[in-house]
């Protein structure tokens, strides 16, 4: 089918009625061809409508935010992890949620990706049914990225940590998996207060930086294969 512009279709029946001088037989053909050009004018505007109705049809979502309630954590909770560093005095954030519209598995493995591509440095990596955990090794300036440092009034220099994180992964229906990633961190460091305290490690308050990250990459991953 041929695509009229809505300029040409103008043009043309203006060169149409702008004719002044013709015969009967070049009125005919004037005539069959404004109605033809009329013709071609609807058609035109109906594809047109059609094509915006189309583009307005809102699409299916691949990812959307968990209920507030989905992303709550109590500090009773124990990580699978005999070595997980244990809860913090401080208490724990809540972890970061999205649920998508995968299967389990095939979140876990693209985890794994989103971890191998960071370059982390990583450990005693374990993958089961509904669980993907790793910990993190971290450097000074890598744990005051992710996690809190300042407590004792920043009297602590710290050298080193290490996160235990955890991607927990649930079906809710409809083709949606609920995804939970919780970090525990621990710094270690020495104090410059002096008292006996039988460890150098601290348990830290994640920021949330390191769980919201592998979260931005999930979203962007797959909201990329609409």
């Amino acid at each position: 089918m041929m695509n009229f512009s809505p300029s040409l279709l103008v043009s043309q029946l203006w060169t149409v009625f702008d004719r002044r001088r013709s015969s009967r037989a070049g009125n005919a053909v004037r005539f069959f061809t404004l109605s033809s050009l009329l013709c071609a004018l609807a058609m035109t505007r109906g594809v047109a409508a059609q094509s915006t109705a189309a583009d307005s049809k809102p699409q299916p979502a691949v990812t959307r935010s968990c209920a507030p309630a989905a992303a709550e954590t109590t500090s009773s909770e124990k990580p699978n992890h005999p070595n997980a560093p244990g809860a913090s005095t401080q208490g724990d954030i809540a972890p970061s949620c999205l649920e998508v519209k995968a299967k389990p598995l095939e979140i876990q493995e693209y985890l794994k990706v989103v971890v191998s591509e960071k370059r982390w440095t990583i450990s005693q990596a374990q993958s089961s049914g509904d669980s993907f955990s790793f910990f993190r090794l971290l450097d000074k300036d890598e744990l005051s990225q992710v996690a809190r440092t300042d407590i004792l009034g920043g009297r602590i220099t710290w050298t080193e940590g290490k996160a235990f994180v955890m991607a927990r992964t649930t079906n809710v229906g409809d083709g949606f998996t609920r995804v939970n990633i919780s970090a525990r961190i621990q710094g270690r460091g020495q104090s410059s207060k002096t008292f006996a305290r039988p460890s150098d490690l601290w348990p830290l308050v994640s920021k949330g930086t390191l769980e919201g990250g592998m979260i931005a990459a999930l979203e962007s991953r797959f909201h990329s294969q609409r």
